[in-house]
């Protein structure tokens, strides 16, 4: 039974597009972002895409880390 996250209707936007000092995970989020033109993308679908990559075990731990040091920024919605 996958987790659930606990911010359901929160958004992620892509402030800075850096990868330095960033894990696998922290690196993967911020591909996907960059990499789809999607900056602002809704958590939902962040998780959508990370279980079917099979990357989704430290997601919400990851989002939390990058918002800390202002890579990005979650939006309640």
């Amino acid at each position: 039974m996958p987790k659930r996250h606990r911010f359901p209707q929160e958004s992620v936007v892509l402030i800075w597009n850096t990868t330095w000092k960033c894990g696998r995970v922290e690196r993967e989020i911020i591909r996907f972002l960059r990499d789809n033109f999607r900056f602002e993308t809704s958590i939902k679908d962040l998780l959508a895409h990370f279980e079917l990559v099979g990357v989704s075990s430290n997601l919400p731990d990851a989002i939390r880390r990058l918002e800390n040091r202002g890579i990005i920024k979650s939006i309640r919605r």
